[in-house]
């Protein structure tokens, strides 16, 4: 991005490949490889990853992507999965970490991906007496954190939040709990034809309609600037419907 006068200078927002080799680097090459878990030093290892931005973004899909190339258990504890269990105040938080250890410790589970949706709700701050929810995700956060930093590096666990709203959680507390925060901007242009296409097609297919030629991925990608990955194509499900694009008969 080209610098304004009198405006500083604000850094580009990351494209998807950049983001893909981000992860790659950080989550699937370390749990995936024995020899790249084993070369890195305890500072450089990857324990767990934030991945925020606006919804519809692609975040939960590239957890699961994550999670699919490494074949990987996935443990997901948003906070919907866990709201009205382990309801004990002092045994059910610990529980709950305790349970994610001894499963992530054993090698016949490995490797495994703990996922946390509105990652926010866990990240509360202020110590002891700090005002929160006190049945809500925030009362595991400290056993969480205490159980993450006792996995070593020949653990195969990774930590992935997500979330759109960052700015509602603690910010001491985000930064202490994950080691990388991975922004997820809107789709560029490229990225948007890419969605389109792939999009119609499949709405296409799943209405069994005959193959055809489609109208200009470029004029749509142009008019949906702003539009989040899963604004398109739920757009091409919702008006692409078996009905309208069967052919008519005179």
């Amino acid at each position: 991005h080209t610098e304004l006068p009198g405006q500083p200078w604000q850094p580009p927002d990351p494209s998807m490949a950049q983001l893909r080799s981000a992860l790659t680097e950080y989550c699937i090459l370390p749990l995936g490889s024995t020899n790249v878990a084993s070369s890195l030093e305890d500072e450089h290892r990857v324990k767990s990853v934030m991945l925020y931005g606006p919804s519809g973004s692609g975040k939960t899909t590239m957890c699961e992507a994550i999670a699919h190339e490494l074949g990987a258990l996935m443990i997901n504890i948003s906070p919907g999965r866990v709201k009205g269990k382990f309801t004990d105040k002092k045994k059910g938080p610990p529980t709950l970490a305790h349970l994610i250890y001894t499963v992530a410790k054993d090698p016949a589970f490995a490797p495994v991906v703990v996922y946390m949706d509105s990652a926010e709700q866990f990240m509360v701050g202020g110590g002891k007496k700090a005002k929160f929810d006190k049945e809500g995700p925030g009362r595991f956060y400290k056993d969480l954190q205490t159980y993450k930093n006792a996995f070593t590096k020949d653990d195969r666990v990774l930590f992935v939040g997500c979330t759109c709203r960052p700015e509602l959680g603690d910010p001491k507390s985000t930064k202490a709990f994950f080691d990388k925060l991975l922004y997820f901007p809107y789709p560029d242009y490229a990225s948007r034809v890419m969605l389109w296409r792939k999009g119609i097609r499949e709405s296409l297919a799943s209405a069994k309609s005959a193959p055809r030629e489609v109208g200009d991925f470029s004029t749509l990608a142009h008019v949906s600037e702003g539009f989040s990955a899963g604004a398109i194509l739920e757009t091409c499900r919702k008006v692409l419907t078996k009905r309208r694009v069967e052919p008519s008969f005179t």
